[in-house]
């Protein structure tokens, strides 16, 4: 009874171990190979020539990835103006 109620505690623990753990962030990249025939999309691509090179002979096309979000401009530091003499 002990042994198959310290079983159950570690298998419990394992499996509440695995779903605690957050999964990493894909992130998104502009452009997609989009694979023929079943149109998956294989978006991994910054730039279009990077992804018509990779597809080169393959099929497919490359195309806009729509989740791509572009991110902000970075701040610009504020200038002071000189004081005048």
């Amino acid at each position: 009874m002990r042994v198959s109620l310290a079983v159950a505690a570690l298998v419990l623990a394992t499996a509440a171990s695995a779903v605690a753990q957050p999964r990493p962030v894909r992130p998104e990249y502009k452009w997609c190979y989009i694979e023929p025939p079943f149109y998956i999309q294989h978006c991994v691509f910054d730039s279009i020539e990077e992804c018509r090179l990779e597809i080169y002979g393959m099929g497919g096309y490359c195309n806009l990835n729509s989740r791509y979000v572009e991110p902000p401009p970075a701040a610009q530091p504020k200038m002071r103006k000189r004081s005048a003499r």
